[in-house]
């Protein structure tokens, strides 16, 4: 029985199985070769069975490997399924919350457009269609001097029509587009034919020729043009009851023009004023879809209207807004500082299709690269002279033809989701749906490309992958760990009990079973009661132990220690080291019994414990009312100072408190000192773990420097709290190595 003793208190079978993570299994493993042969009928010996079959460690490990993968390998699959299934589900609808917000944005505009146009058509509209319409009917018999002729033919041969023959099919003739009547002739000598930059000729307020519609023009065109600017409008215009363009903000080739007799009539122009002086209310609106307009060199145009009367009531003409193609494609694929489109990362974008098929907004290839655009649209059948017309133009509005999915569900009127072909030809995310616009058919289409929009699902997928591969690896790691783990304590517990079995305790074992379990099961019948009651009181034993030496020094000594170091030292070049010492115990102890004493006193001692984990750093040891704590000790921290000063004054905080609810007058003196320390056990037998050295030394000196309790700390304190050192006031000095240091005293704060 006495060998039995400290085979369990180093770790023999039992205890390690009972408790493997206490660590002693390594003192076990020297155990059996120090037990003398086992007796009795079974002569069981090490590495022997006396059957065949499979071991119970290769039994645990396939059982491990076998369950776990699968387990592992069945709950990555459906979280595969569910996680890819989310991730899809997600990105269709954030691509759906794109396209109704831009759709959204688009309708807004162009209905606050149609307000805006409503509201000034009321408004200055009036009085200006007036002015400009009367000057107008001046100009129709006024006389064109030939240089004003030469100079309207010279725009038309040397600006407009070059310019409108790049933009389009056929060959342009400029006698088709030169203006014949006076009126108009006259007007765009004066206001547009002086210059082909669209931004000088808004700019102009008086051509100065002293024409009464030059005056109009001077009193109305600023008003008229803050509205074109508020608005970016690409143009506004005033036509009479006739259809002549009496006034234009940009002063184009169609200044003066007829749209129901000249060469821009049928289109959406002359569609709006018909719509607009249909109309009995004032209040109307009219909008056309987008067209290819001449008079914008070819360029995508739409127009809102709404009627103009005057004050009796009488319609006398349109007020028109040529909608800003650029604010709908800003609408569109709205961008950042940077330039990148918001929301649709590398290769979203989002764009409008009008009933016929073609883009109303433009693409976002053709903006950010011109040539893969034009490589793109050619390889997927647009003509030639039509993609060059969209990079000349840089536009694909009323040009690019939606791809045959799109165009399939226009005349639907629904909306959808799902993965089709873009108008470049490359399958996309794809979120469709109408656009809410009276008198427009229009659908907004948002795409992504597929490896981007399910970008996430792939990650997501590899992500599961990887972690099912690394489960696998972990799996079968860990069973083989755990088929070792599992046996290695059998094995050393069956070696034990067979000890015991073998005469020590004259008890035999006969095996239940033809494998390691049954052997030990035999075995444990008749010691488990004596060895679990042997296993507790050694654990208990064993945390008594632990406490007590954590007691006696800080964590990683009693680490060192326990692994069996003696010689345990260390010296510490930046420590600041605190002693405190309570004072007036004894008298507020004074008849109390002695437990109640005590328990008081160790409430202290915990608060000061509790401090100084708080503060960060490592108490020492306690000596009755004395505490001795340093910081920067056993972790280093360049803050020792102030941590060691803050927990000063919160263990006097904690002081103060205890006398208020005890009526007790106790009072701290505390020292502290920053410098060199060692540290170390001391002691053959009963070993305590101490510190010396200057920095100790000097702060035991300083917490009696002067009569009254205190928190009292040296220069070197003082420097290392720098700027942030609390309220200090001079407590004098002591001798130290020959040179005299100052000492400061914490000025006490008061409630």
């Amino acid at each position: 029985m006495a060998d039995t003793i400290p085979n369990l208190t180093g770790g023999s079978g039992d205890t390690a199985s009972a408790e493997p993570a206490h660590g002693r299994a390594p003192v076990a493993q020297t155990a059996p070769s120090s037990l003398p042969p086992t007796p009795g009928p079974l002569k069981v010996r090490r590495g022997r069975r006396l059957r065949g079959g499979v071991s119970i460690q290769t039994k645990v490990l396939a059982m491990m490997l076998l369950s776990s993968i699968l387990a592992a390998a069945v709950v990555g699959f459906f979280a595969y399924r569910t996680g890819t299934s989310s991730l899809e589900d997600e990105a269709y609808e954030r691509l759906t919350e794109l396209r109704i917000e831009r759709a959204r944005q688009v309708s807004d505009y162009l209905e606050d457009l149609k307000n805006t146009v409503v509201v000034d058509s009321k408004g200055y509209g009036v009085d200006a269609l007036l002015a400009f319409d009367a000057a107008y009917e001046q100009l129709r018999d006024v006389t064109v001097t030939p240089a004003q002729q030469a100079e309207v033919r010279d725009y038309y041969e040397g600006v407009f029509v070059p310019q409108l023959q790049e933009t389009s099919h056929g060959v342009v003739q400029p006698e088709s587009f030169i203006p014949t009547s006076p009126a108009r002739t006259y007007l765009q000598a004066e206001y547009t034919a002086v210059s082909d930059d669209w931004d000088e000729r808004i700019a102009v307020d008086d051509a100065g020729d002293g024409s009464a519609w030059s005056a109009a023009h001077a009193r109305w065109h600023p008003l008229l043009r803050d509205l074109v600017v508020g608005y970016d409008l690409d143009d506004l215009m005033l036509l009479n009851d006739e259809g002549d363009v009496v006034w234009t903000a940009y002063k184009g080739v169609d200044l003066g023009s007829n749209i129901k007799r000249g060469e821009y009539r049928g289109g959406g122009l002359e569609e709006v004023f018909d719509a607009a002086m249909r109309s009995n209310s004032v209040d109307f609106t009219a909008v056309s879809d987008l067209e290819l307009y001449q008079p914008s060199y070819n360029a995508a145009a739409g127009f809102v209207s709404s009627p103009i009367v005057d004050a009796q009531d009488e319609l006398i003409g349109v007020l028109v807004a040529q909608v800003p193609i650029e604010v709908l494609d800003g609408l569109m694929n709205p961008r950042d500082e940077a330039g990148d489109v918001l929301g649709l990362g590398e290769t979203g974008e989002t764009y409008l299709v009008g009933p016929d098929g073609l883009l109303r907004s433009n693409s976002r290839t053709l903006i950010e690269d011109a040539d893969r655009y034009a490589e793109r649209a050619r390889e997927n059948g647009l003509p030639q002279d039509e993609v060059d017309h969209a990079v000349s133009v840089d536009s694909a509005v009323m040009i690019q033809t939606a791809s045959p999915d799109v165009r399939s569900i226009l005349a639907t009127g629904k909306e959808g989701t799902r993965v089709m072909s873009t108008y470049l030809g490359y399958d996309a995310l794809t979120s469709y749906g109408p656009v809410e616009i009276e008198g427009l058919d229009w659908v907004v289409v948002a795409t992504m490309d597929e490896d981007e929009a399910f970008e996430p699902v792939d990650r997501f997928a590899r992500n599961v992958l990887i972690a099912m591969a690394a489960v696998a690896l972990l799996v079968c790691v860990a069973a083989v760990l755990a088929a070792r783990l599992f046996t290695a304590p059998l094995d050393r517990l069956l070696a034990g009990v067979r000890k015991v079995a073998g005469g020590e305790l004259g008890t035999q074992v006969t095996p239940s079973s033809r494998d390691e379990f049954g052997d030990l099961a035999m075995a444990f019948n008749d010691m488990s009661a004596s060895l679990l009651t042997k296993q507790e009181l050694l654990e208990a034993q064993q945390a008594e132990n632990e406490r007590m030496l954590l007691a006696q020094m800080p964590e990683p000594v009693a680490r060192r220690y326990r692994s069996g170091e003696t010689a345990i030292s260390g010296e510490h070049p930046n420590v600041t080291v605190v002693y405190t010492e309570i004072e007036g115990f004894d008298e507020f102890a004074g008849d109390r019994r002695a437990e109640d004493a005590l328990d008081l006193l160790n409430s202290l001692a915990r608060g000061f414990d509790d401090a100084a984990r708080q503060a960060g750093i490592e108490k020492v040891r306690s000596l009755g009312t004395g505490y001795i704590a340093a910081c920067g000790l056993v972790v280093e921290r360049v803050d020792h100072a102030r941590r060691v000063v803050d927990f000063a004054t919160d263990v006097a905080t904690m002081i103060t408190r205890f006398n208020a609810q005890h009526g007790a007058r106790l009072a701290l003196r505390a020292g502290i000192h920053s410098g060199p320390v060692r540290s170390g056990l001391v002691g053959a037998g009963d070993v305590v773990y101490n510190l010396w050295g200057e920095a100790v030394g000097l702060a035991y000196r300083i917490r009696s420097i002067a009569g009254e309790p205190g928190i009292y700390l040296t220069d070197a304190v003082r420097e290392r709290l720098g700027n942030g050192a609390p309220a200090l006031e001079e407590s004098g000095s002591v001798d130290v190595a020959g040179r005299s240091t100052q000492i400061w005293r914490l000025t006490p704060t008061k409630d």
